[in-house]
């Protein structure tokens, strides 16, 4: 199952790991008021892909809304941020585990494919069969949710067919061409994640909408920084820098770019509110992620 994948992600990070995440959390959180600010009214909020709530403050978001909807595939890491609040808060919170795109299973074939000896071509296939049949809006199960006035992505959509693009090696001549459909799909899916926020959200209401943009390792780092002529620490505080270097570079994590979703698919009624803002997320010892942050406004 695709729970059973993303549990054991969040099940392997480490007290001394997060413990290294406080500047990314205070970014995040400084970006975060400033969207709840404009959000209409304080009645429900929802944040997708909340996880353990290791990478923002929970409290901070329960104290400003009357209900808050807690949303992740993970039963297991939902309860865990859960606990981490105190018994008044939780009277405010309600968990949803569920998975959001409705395509767990299709995506767990896709991975088991991966390592199950099926040829290149037939895998290219499944890939292709998968991309063209992606339905026009997710259909979670199991989902009712009021409408919202404020909803927090934080960081997922990277991740939908991350267990699957992390099976593929792109420098390898069979499975290259299997990549750069795997990173279309992931650009593709957004076009009914984004339909199913627009028609979640209230008039409006506002989506926090936040996205890591570029891993930074050994194989990326003196890359990025002699193609930006930045160091990652200033690249990291400077958004529109980002997103120009988007553009000269294909080595962008697939699938983070709402912006550009938003006007190729026709999603009209999520307009960008700006709010631009950008962090260096220290992950682990091995590798950064240069996160991008902005705000949408449904008219």
């Amino acid at each position: 199952m695709l729970e059973d994948i993303f549990s054991k992600v969040n099940a392997s990070k480490t007290k001394e790991q997060v413990s290294n995440w406080s500047d990314s959390i205070n970014a995040c959180n400084d970006w975060l008021r400033k969207t709840i600010e404009l959000s209409p009214e304080r009645d429900n909020a929802l944040i997708i892909g909340v996880g353990q709530a290791d990478d923002f403050s929970l409290p901070l978001i329960v104290d400003e809304f009357k209900n808050v909807y807690l949303l992740d595939i993970d039963s297991k890491a939902l309860d865990v941020a859960y606990c981490k609040l105190d018994i008044s808060r939780r009277q405010k919170v309600k968990l949803v585990p569920c998975d959001i795109t409705g395509l767990s299973e299709r995506i767990v074939e896709l991975y088991n494919i991966m390592n199950d000896g099926t040829s290149p071509d037939k895998i290219k296939r499944k890939f292709e069969l998968f991309r063209d049949q992606l339905p026009k809006r997710f259909k979670p199960v199991n989902f009712n949710i009021p409408g919202c006035s404020w909803i927090f992505s934080n960081c997922i959509t990277t991740q939908f067919l991350s267990p699957v693009i992390m099976q593929i090696n792109p420098n390898d001549q069979e499975q290259s061409e299997i990549y750069k459909i795997a990173t279309h799909i992931s650009h593709r899916i957004l076009a009914p994640y984004l339909r199913l926020i627009e028609t979640m959200l209230k008039r409006k209401g506002i989506l926090a909408y936040s996205t890591d943009v570029f891993k930074i390792d050994s194989d990326t780092k003196n890359i990025i920084e002699r193609t930006s002529g930045l160091s990652i620490k200033s690249l990291a505080k400077n958004p529109l820098q980002i997103v120009k270097l988007t553009e000269k570079l294909t080595i962008c994590i697939a699938g983070w770019n709402a912006v550009k979703a938003c006007s190729q698919y026709k999603i009209d009624r999520l307009q960008v509110k700006g709010l631009f803002d950008s962090w260096l997320w220290n992950f682990d010892d091995k590798k950064q992620y240069i996160v991008l942050a902005y705000a949408f406004e449904k008219n």
